[in-house]
């Protein structure tokens, strides 16, 4: 039998034996050191926050941060446009405290159990509001009938009074306006959402509409949405995530069929879990050309390292911890914010409440934004100082849903927000700095990314013995149409031992010669 009749695993089990006179080595991932990250740290939370998050983290064995980012995103979402944050002692500047997040980590790492952990405190609230509903349908139903038959009177009244009188419009104005009246059609009861995973802009701005507050986009697959809005035909869903971000722009959805909705503050949180390798390849992309700050504005957006060790968890959950929180959440989400000391402005037919800063937090704020402007202007990494810039918004977010889960959990108003909500939300901006630097950092390494493109080529058959960088970028891959990251990328393989570079051809006069490679037979083994 000759060698080229044997089937292609065979040949290259003799190859590795054979080989080039030198033994092929194991190929080496590629991958660059993780940017180290800050850790979670408990002074992040209010303690009653605290405890919830660390009881779950503990029984699941799975970073805090899984789920203290969903619970904080959550909260945010539930105050909505029904509380702000004026940053500033006189300015009108306004923030709104709805934000965007997810969780970056790898399939099996537990992430959608401690995210469905960090948001069962919802179940609580939508219980309230289906009851709501009930009652409001009750009484609505009851309405109708009574209305039915006044308007059944009414009519009754006219035809009387028409059989006596030969011009019944004029004395009969009392009546013909009565039945107008009745006659006018009334809103139904409608159920307040507070979430939802999957919802075309169209049924989104219905549901934003009988929610004010605003509402929770939850995906799994925070992929799957990004994916979506990077379409052609789906421009206008952009546009209308980009608008919910900022919480307070009015927003006009118009449908054939469906007509004109109106929402007065389109105000949009969030969240989601994504695996690193579809968020590499997506930011790579981003960062690649002008962008719109989509990606950006997931300030909450966490890569946290996997526990060295984990161990089996069998414990009763902390019951205690678990109603503090949804007690919370509650009085949130249906909360009197003026009663809890939130100062109030009329606007048209909408009020607004508002917290600013005492004055002791106000002075910290305003140094750490002449010091936020000046990093911003120094950073770098373009992608990166637009990230930092939207920090102008979460650290304000943060200090109020600090400062309202404050002041729900021990009941007592207060009008100013103090310095300690103010300094954790610093330490946030701190910590998620970090997690964007390396998160980021893995996207704008093109050579890394090159790398990984070229090794995915390799493995999937598409090069053979003997290819050339030329055989590489001519073929226009992603990632690899650039003759100089082709040939960065073979460098990187050929130190982690994928490749190996058989010949260099004497070029003409002058010029070196263009090197071919051979592949690790192990590949194909």
């Amino acid at each position: 039998m000759k060698l080229d009749d044997l089937p292609e695993s065979i040949r290259a089990l003799i190859d590795l034996r054979l080989g080039d006179g030198d033994a092929w080595p194991e190929p080496q991932a590629i991958v660059r050191d993780s940017i180290p990250v800050a850790p979670f740290h408990p002074n992040l939370l209010p303690k009653v926050l605290r405890k919830r998050v660390y009881d779950v983290a503990h029984r699941m064995q799975c970073p805090a941060d899984f789920v203290a980012v969903p619970a904080l995103i959550m909260l945010g979402s539930i105050i909505g446009t029904g509380c702000t944050i004026r940053p500033k002692q006189r300015d009108n500047w306004t923030e709104y405290p709805n934000l965007w997040g997810g969780v970056v980590a790898p399939p099996g790492a537990l992430k959608s159990p401690a995210i469905s952990q960090a948001f069962a405190p919802l179940a609580r609230v939508e219980r309230r509001a289906e009851r709501e509903l009930a009652d409001a349908r009750s009484a609505f139903d009851s309405a109708e009938v009574m209305r039915e038959f006044r308007l059944e009177q009414v009519k009754k009244q006219l035809k009387d009074k028409a059989k006596s009188s030969a011009t019944p419009t004029a004395p009969f104005a009392d009546l013909f306006s009565t039945m107008a009246e009745l006659k006018a059609e009334r809103p139904e009861p409608v159920l307040r959402r507070f979430r939802t995973q999957d919802a075309t802009v169209a049924k989104l701005g219905e549901l934003l509409a009988q929610s004010p507050r605003g509402i929770l986009v939850f995906r799994d697959e925070l992929m799957g949405l990004l994916s979506q809005l990077e379409r052609d035909e789906e421009q206008g869903a952009r546009a209308f995530y980009l608008e919910g971000w900022n919480g307070s722009n009015s927003f006009y959805v118009d449908r054939i069929g469906r007509g004109t909705i109106h929402i007065p503050r389109l105000c949009l949180a969030v969240f989601g879990g994504i695996q690193p390798e579809k968020l590499q390849n997506y930011l790579y992309v981003a960062a690649g050309r002008q962008n719109d700050g989509l990606v950006q504005r997931f300030q909450l957006l966490v890569c946290p390292d996997r526990p060295r060790q984990t161990r089996l968890v069998d414990e009763l959950e902390d019951r205690s911890a678990r109603d503090a929180v949804e007690d919370i959440t509650e009085k949130l989400a249906y909360g009197d914010f003026p009663n809890m000391g939130a100062e109030a402005e009329e606007r048209g037919d909408a009020t607004l409440h508002y917290f600013r800063y005492h004055p002791v937090a106000q002075r910290i704020f305003n140094a750490w934004l002449v010091d936020l402007d000046r990093r911003i202007a120094a950073e770098e990494v373009p992608i990166l100082a637009e990230h930092l810039s939207k920090f102008r918004k979460l650290v304000p977010a943060l200090s109020l849903i600090f400062h309202l889960v404050d002041v729900a959990a021990t009941g007592i108003p207060v009008a100013r927000i103090p310095a300690r909500c103010l300094d954790r939300a610093l330490r946030w901006a701190k910590y998620l700095e970090s997690h964007a630097r390396r998160i980021y950092g893995q996207a704008t390494d093109f050579r890394l990314l090159a790398a990984n493109a070229l090794a995915n080529k390799l493995k999937g058959g598409d090069l053979v013995d003997g290819f050339s960088e030329r055989d590489v970028y001519r073929r226009s891959w992603h990632g690899l149409g650039d003759p100089e990251l082709v040939r960065a990328a073979c460098r990187e393989l050929e130190d982690a031992g994928w490749i190996r570079r058989i010949h260099v051809p004497h070029g003409g006069p002058g010029r070196p010669g263009a090197p071919t490679y051979k592949i690790n037979p192990r590949l194909k083994a």
